[in-house]
């Protein structure tokens, strides 16, 4: 099992260097806490940056699909404290309306939950 599904700093490492946006997020947000991880944040962060339009047409989602799948399979294989911090930093920190231009990068584990929270919220 990879190791990124198994420890929540370990899927915010992969993340920050798989992801090309979220490189420098990732390397301000270790700057910032003086090298320590604080996957929760980061992973709030990670919700902020997707929740955002592309900012003009040539900007692909192809970036924001890397992730979703990333998180799809954290959410199906990974241990309970990985399911937890998606669930909890990256889903719960979604708008509770979701646009077709990100849900359609939803995989069925994401949609499952992203469904129940904003079932939630109505």
């Amino acid at each position: 099992m990879a190791k990124w599904l198994e420890d929540p700093e370990a899927l915010c490492e992969y993340l920050g260097s798989t992801v090309p946006p979220l490189v420098p997020f990732w390397v301000a947000h270790l700057r910032e806490n003086f090298g320590s991880a604080l996957p929760h944040l980061f992973m709030g962060e990670i919700a902020e940056w997707f929740s955002e339009p592309p900012a003009t047409a040539l900007d692909t989602n192809d970036d924001r699909q890397t992730l979703c799948r990333v998180l799809d399979k954290a959410l199906k294989d990974g241990s309970t404290e990985v399911r937890e911090l998606v669930q909890v930093s990256f889903v719960e920190n979604l708008p509770a309306v979701a646009g077709d231009w990100f849900y359609d990068c939803f995989g069925e584990a994401l949609r499952a939950d992203f469904e129940r929270f904003a079932g939630k919220v109505h």
